[in-house]
This record gives C-alpha cells, sequence and structure tokens, in this order.
C-alpha cells in the first residue's frame, strides 16, 4: 500500500514538472506587447452553446532564462466566422509554476468552464487553483472558484489520550478517530504523551487545510463536474503529517459546498497513506460559500500584421496529459 501510494504521488509531481518542458516560445508582437512569453498548453471545446469548437491557448510570461511564470494570459479564437482572436491576461496574483488548464462543466448552464492549476503559485511552493466562466459578451471573465478565497472543508484536529487524533470536517459534520500509535516513541520523546499510561501531556495544534491537489471529477454522473481534493493535516511540524482529508466540492447555487468528505491516516513526510477502510459521513450540508466575482483585465484583439510571423500552436510531443492522477475517490 506504501508503495503504490507513493508511486501516486511522484505521478502527479512529475506531470507537474513535465509541463515545464512542454512549453515553447510564444511569438505576441501581433498584442504590442514585448518580452519573453511561452506557449504552455493548447486545448479545444465548447464554450458558447451550440457555436461550435474554440480554440484556447494557456500562455506565460516569463523572466529571461526562468521558467516561472509572473503573469498568465488565455488567448481565445472562435470558430470561423464566430468573432476575433482576442487574448485576456489574468490577474498578476494569478502565477506561478508549471500552469495546465483543462475544459468541463462546473455549472447547471452545460457550457464549459475553464480549470486552471498552478504549481508553486505567488513563490511559495502551494499549489493554486482556479475555475474560470468565460461570459457571452467579449468573453468577459469571472472566477467562479479560487483557491485561496474558497477556505473549505474547514477541518480541525486535536491530541486526545491513548495516542488518538480526532478529526473534525465541520462542513460536514463527520468525526474520525485516527490512531497515532505507530510513532508512539516519537510523541513521547518530544513530551506529549505520558509513555506508561498514554496520558496527553500537552495539546498539539493541529494545521494545514489547503489542498495539494485538486481535479475535475464528475462523481454522479450527470455531465456537470466537481472538484476533488487532497489536504494533509499536520501535528507537530512538516515532518509530522498526521491525517489525510480528501473532499468533493460542488457547484450550485451560485456557490460552492462540500458533498462528501473522507479522512484516513497519513504516516509518511514523503507520500500520504492510503485509508484502509472507507469512513461515512454524518451529516451533509447544502450552504455554497459563494466566491466573490472578481474582473478579469479586458482582453486584447489580436492585431493584423503585414509581415509573416509565424507561430508553432502545435503541442509539445511530451506534454503532460489534461487528467492528474488523483488518490482514491471518496465514498
Amino acid at each position: 500500500m506504501k508503495k503504490s501510494c507513493g508511486i501516486l504521488v511522484l505521478m502527479f509531481t512529475c506531470l507537474f514538472v513535465s509541463a515545464a518542458f512542454a512549453a515553447q516560445p510564444f511569438d505576441a508582437t501581433s498584442y504590442k506587447m514585448q518580452g519573453n512569453y511561452v506557449l504552455h498548453q493548447t486545448v479545444t471545446g465548447e464554450i458558447k452553446d451550440g457555436q461550435g469548437e474554440y480554440t484556447i491557448k494557456l500562455i506565460g510570461e516569463q523572466p529571461t532564462g526562468a521558467n516561472y511564470n509572473k503573469k498568465l494570459f488565455l488567448e481565445v479564437t472562435p470558430p470561423k466566422g464566430k468573432g476575433d482572436t482576442v487574448l485576456i491576461p489574468l490577474q498578476d496574483s494569478i502565477n506561478g509554476f508549471e500552469p495546465r488548464i483543462e475544459l468541463k462543466s462546473f455549472t447547471e448552464y452545460g457550457k464549459n468552464d475553464i480549470f486552471l492549476a498552478i504549481s508553486g503559485s505567488d513563490r511559495t511552493f502551494k499549489n493554486k487553483f482556479y475555475v474560470l466562466e468565460l461570459g457571452d459578451y467579449d468573453y468577459e471573465s469571472r472566477f467562479i472558484y479560487d483557491s485561496r478565497a474558497v477556505t473549505m472543508p474547514i477541518v480541525k484536529g486535536n491530541f486526545r489520550p491513548g495516542y488518538k487524533l480526532r478529526v473534525l470536517v465541520l462542513d460536514t459534520a463527520q468525526q474520525s478517530f485516527i490512531d497515532l500509535s505507530p510513532r508512539k516513541a516519537f510523541y513521547n520523546q518530544r513530551g506529549i504523551y505520558n509513555a506508561k499510561n498514554g496520558a496527553l501531556r500537552k495539546q498539539v495544534t493541529t494545521w494545514g487545510g489547503e489542498f495539494i491537489t485538486l481535479e475535475p471529477v464528475d462523481v454522479d454522473g450527470d455531465k456537470v463536474y466537481e472538484l476533488r481534493g487532497l489536504m494533509v493535516m499536520y501535528g507537530t511540524g512538516p515532518s509530522n503529517p498526521v491525517a489525510q482529508i480528501q473532499s468533493v466540492l460542488k457547484y450550485k447555487g451560485g456557490g460552492w459546498y462540500v458533498l462528501r468528505s473522507n479522512t484516513a491516516p497519513a504516516r509518511d513526510l514523503k507520500f500520504v497513506q492510503a485509508a484502509k477502510k472507507k469512513t461515512t459521513t454524518k451529516k451533509k450540508t447544502t450552504s455554497g460559500r459563494i466566491v466573490k466575482i472578481k474582473r478579469a483585465t479586458p482582453p486584447v484583439k489580436k492585431q493584423t500584421s503585414t509581415t509573416n510571423n509565424t507561430i508553432n500552436t502545435a503541442p509539445a510531443p511530451n506534454a503532460a496529459p489534461a487528467t492528474v492522477p488523483a488518490p482514491a475517490p471518496a465514498p
């Protein structure tokens, strides 16, 4: 079990890293922009009902000699005869390494939204995730999910006597207990537990609460996608992961809510151990937390030029696939 889970996380890491090698130079002179621009990914799909397939390119501006993207753009090309190609600058705070996009529908309207994942954004080594909705008028965009703003699920953990950890997912009222006894010596040496009787000598403030992976999944087969993410709870420090919480988020009625969660042990820094037994959710919540609409900078229309600027838009041979492997689904 340990070996297989380690491979899953390694695969996830490799996919993010491989995206960096898929980037190709991008000529932005038609947008009157100077600098070092690269094409990360090209995807196609419908974003407006019944109007055919659009082509969307994910473009990054990088410092010379670095693969860090200080700014990201979306170039949207409609089907022939449906309008002009435009360039949509994303917020300056949306930056980082190895960005990738997927076209999936997350709302009841049926048209595709844009799922964006970035590794190590804001120079913090934290992965960030977004869902953007492109409007019908001139591709005006808004976020319907922003991992910096949507703090769910809220998870609390506290150490209990007898080498136990109580984990409470507030959004679903799910309570689970994790066995800490495999690291009994670790906690005894730090004075957290009494080695003679397992009594709790001092409380530990657990921390974590951010998704380290997030992916679109259609858990109920209705062609409207949900988001499935994994977060890790830590005890005494980064070398002491104590629990993993996998959650499925659903968008409904203008907000997100936790559809279900699954809690399991985490006993090694290098990987997250999968649960041997699935936990059950005691209660579900139906209250979503609405993400505030954030307007992007207006799109820039592509300038026609008399010079022959050829742009290679074909995906690189080693381009990362759109779907990233994730841990076993929550029940």
